[in-house]
Order: structure tokens, then C-alpha cells, then sequence
């Protein structure tokens, strides 16, 4: 968890409190000074190297860092083949705020195909969706370059997502949040997952039940009891333990926020230990590895590192505001309209997708969770999935692409049925591993 400094002490990370200063921040200059550093340092290699710009606060800085070392470094971008999630036209304005040579890369999107391939090629059933739209411009790029610079962990290191705000606020809920409990059933995600009453739903939820652990949650633990009701003996073990767990968390949490600010600086730490490396790192290296193209990660230079972990929260995030000293960092070179657009993130329609069959995909869904056996394997190992709760999250998903905003009547599960593939494809996957070397136990087979 990122420490909490006393009032005695005069260093923050590896710069020196300033004479006279009551503050522990980093000085924007400092920040400034270490990012630099840390892309320069990235930019050797005898092959070509080039920058994903997305337009954001975090590739801006790295493709503006970059440029100043290297004037004819180029930046890429895909076009998505859905405008709502094409950052395209964000990517070409910081390019020529930056005087950057930019390429828009054409998306030759096969998802349906793509997905099986990067699933067998990982060998473990990978449930971000963001994958496909990060293999599609790791691919675009592989043409032209072999290494390229990317922005990842400027979120988790500098406080980026709006749920750190709810992290806080369940720490000072406190007790309260118990109150919320009976309205629960009539706070219910809506078709569009990213409409206010929905994320309003996914709030309480969270905060009556799991907390943030919950928030980030693609099935949140009610919805996963019924989906596997029998885990087996360690399923239940780990059940107990988890439930100890978050007794202690209710009981001291709201006390330690209150007092230190742990609840956004404890989600912003789990994510560090956990969300980086399992979900972000490992969604490029996959990404990467599969067309022989080298991702750095500037953001993730020892210095920098050091330098956010030993900050105070309110000074990565003053006022409470995402990435807010990173902002203050980026303001220097970059036009506002930029540097405080809302952030949008590396998404696909994937529930639209599922529903119109845009490259394959509803096909490949029903071809899995219709099959005779969706998940071959998981029941050897004492895992029965509810297969009636999978078919009914399949209609209700498909009523509510057709406009109707009762939760009644049609509910998106677009990341609930994107990881049920993906485990389905993952099970295929190692029964013809199981079948093609009937000796052997696969490296990645799950063990009793």
C-alpha cells in the first residue's frame, strides 16, 4: 500500500521536501523531470521504435518525451471500427500538438478468429475483452516498427479511474452503507452498461456487499453463487476465508479511511500488486508477443515507481480528481481540451457483437455456451456450472439490445458472457492438448 508519511519526515520517494514547504508533494517539475528520463532511457535499439498514442494524458507524455529525443519517432493509433470507441481523432490532435508524425492504422478486425487464437496462444483463459483492440494495434504497428513505447500503469500509478472516488467514499459510508440493503432490489443494472443508473446500481451493490473487491467484480458474488453453486471443498474453504475477510475489512475500514486515507489508497494498491500485472501487463505482453513487437513501459522506470508508491493520495489526485498532478504535468505542452477530456478507455462493443454477430461472434458464442459440453474438464474438477443461468443471461443480454430499459426484461451481460467464452475456448483448448498427449498433464491444466 502506498505510505503514509509522518509529519517529522522530509522525503518523499527519492526528491527532498523543499525549505520551508508544509507539503509532501512531489514537485510537478520533479514528475516532469523523471518521466523524461524514463522514456529517454527506453528509446535505444538498433531496430526501429515507434509510440502508441491513444490521445490521452499518459501517451501524450511519452509520445511528447519521446519526440524531443528522437524528432522522427512515429506515434500509431487504430481505428475502431465503432466511432463511440475510436480515440482516433484525440490520438491526431495531441500528435500535432506534439508535432509528432502520426499514423492512423487501419483495425483488420476478425474478432471471432482472433480471440481463439490469442486464447490457445496465452494458455489461460484471459478475461479482459481489451485484448483484441490491443493485438489489433500491436499488429497495425508491428508493420512499420519492432518496438514501441506505451503508457501503461500511468492509471494505476497516478490514480486514474474514477472508482478510486468510490473506494472513498465507501470507507466513509461506514456502517451506513447496511442502510442500503433494502432498496437493493430496486437498484438494478440497466441495458446500457455504461449509463448513470447502472453505474449508480454497480455503486450500492458494492458498497453493501463486497466493497471495492466487488466493484471491479465482472460477476459479482450473489450472481457467482448461483452460477457455481457446487466449488468443491477448497470453493467453499476459500468461501470462509474470503468471508473473514471482509468481516475485518467492515469492522476497521471506515475508521482507517477516515483517519489516513486507506480505502483509495488501498485500491489503488491492490490494483498496483494485482490488476497491473495480471490483467494490464499481461494483456500486452500476450498482445505483443504474438506479432514479435517489444512493448516498454516508461511509467514503470524504478524512479517513477518509487516516486508515486511514496506520495500522499490527495497529491496524486488533488481534490479528488483522476490523475490530477499528472494532469498538471501535462498542461504544460498539451491544449486543455486534451488533458481534461473524460477518460474512455480501450474498449470494444463486444455486447453489441454478441448480438449482431459483427465478425463472428454471436456465432462463436452460441457454438460454445449451446454446445453439449461448453466446458469440458471443469466438472472433473468438482466445478458444475448453471447452465439455465447462462442461457437466461443470453436472452435477457439479447432483449436488451432491443431498447428496453427494464432490468426485468433485458440486462447487458457483455463481460459476464465474454469471460464464459473465453472459458469455454480455454477448455476446448486443453481437451485437444489432453487428447493429442494423453500421457502428459498440460502446463496448464488446472490440478484436483
Amino acid at each position: 500500500m502506498p505510505r503514509m508519511r509522518g509529519k517529522g519526515e522530509t522525503t518523499v520517494g527519492t526528491w527532498r521536501k523543499l525549505p520551508g514547504s508544509r507539503s509532501n508533494r512531489p514537485p510537478v517539475d520533479h514528475i516532469d523531470h523523471l518521466l523524461a528520463r524514463a522514456v529517454e532511457s527506453r528509446l535505444d535499439a538498433d531496430v526501429p521504435v515507434g509510440c502508441f498514442l491513444s490521445g490521452g494524458v499518459d501517451s501524450s507524455l511519452i509520445a511528447l518525451y519521446a519526440s524531443r529525443k528522437r524528432p522522427d519517432i512515429e506515434s500509431f493509433t487504430v481505428g475502431m471500427p465503432d466511432e463511440r470507441y475510436d480515440e482516433s481523432r484525440f490520438a491526431e490532435a495531441a500528435a500535432g500538438a506534439i508535432g509528432i508524425r502520426h499514423h492512423v492504422l487501419a483495425c483488420d478486425a476478425q474478432p471471432a478468429r482472433d480471440l481463439v487464437m490469442l486464447i490457445e496462444q496465452l494458455g489461460l483463459p484471459f478475461g479482459d475483452s481489451s485484448l483484441l483492440p490491443t493485438y489489433w494495434v500491436c499488429k497495425a504497428a508491428s508493420e512499420r516498427v519492432r518496438v514501441c513505447l506505451s503508457g501503461d500503469g500511468g492509471d494505476e500509478l497516478f490514480g486514474g479511474y474514477a472508482r478510486y472516488r468510490a473506494a472513498h467514499w465507501f470507507g466513509l459510508m461506514g456502517p451506513l452503507r447496511y442502510l442500503v440493503w433494502p432498496a437493493l432490489p430496486l437498484l438494478q443494472e440497466h441495458g446500457d452498461p455504461r449509463s448513470r443508473a447502472t453505474r449508480r446500481a454497480r455503486f450500492f451493490h458494492a458498497a453493501a456487499r463486497g466493497r471495492y473487491a466487488d466493484l471491479l467484480a465482472i460477476f459479482p458474488k450473489p450472481l457467482i453463487d448461483r452460477l457455481a453453486p457446487n466449488h468443491g471443498w477448497l470453493g467453499a474453504s476459500l468461501r470462509t476465508l474470503a468471508s473473514a475477510a471482509v468481516l475485518v475489512d467492515t469492522l476497521l475500514s471506515p475508521a482507517l479511511e477516515l483517519l489516513t486515507g486507506f480505502g483509495t489508497a488501498g485500491a489503488i494498491s491492490l490494483d498496483i500488486k494485482r490488476y497491473l500485472p495480471e490483467d494490464i501487463l499481461r494483456k500486452s505482453d500476450t498482445a505483443s508477443m504474438s506479432v514479435a513487437l517489444e512493448v516498454r513501459s516508461p511509467f514503470l522506470d524504478r524512479t517513477v515507481v518509487d516516486t508515486a508508491l511514496q506520495s500522499h493520495v490527495g497529491h496524486l489526485m488533488p481534490r479528488g480528481r483522476p490523475k490530477g498532478l499528472l494532469r498538471e504535468v501535462a498542461r504544460r505542452y498539451l491544449p486543455a481540451e486534451l488533458v481534461d477530456r473524460p477518460k474512455m478507455g480501450f474498449a470494444i462493443p463486444v455486447g453489441e457483437w454478441f448480438r449482431t454477430d459483427y465478425g463472428g461472434m454471436r456465432q462463436l458464442l452460441h457454438d460454445h455456451l449451446e454446445s453439449a459440453d461448453p466446458f469440458p474438464g471443469l466438472a472433473a474438477l468438482g466445478v458444475e456450472l448453471n447452465m439455465d443461468l447462462v442461457r437466461r443471461m443470453m436472452r435477457e443480454h439479447d432483449a436488451a439490445g432491443q431498447g428496453n430499459g427494464n432490468p426485468r426484461l433485458g440486462r447487458d451481460h457483455s463481460q459476464r458472457l465474454y469471460m464464459l467464452l473465453v472459458l469455454s475456448i480455454w477448455c476446448r483448448w486443453l481437451r485437444g492438448l489432453r487428447r493429442a498427449h494423453p500421457r502428459e498433464r498440460c502446463a496448464s491444466e488446472p490440478r484436483a
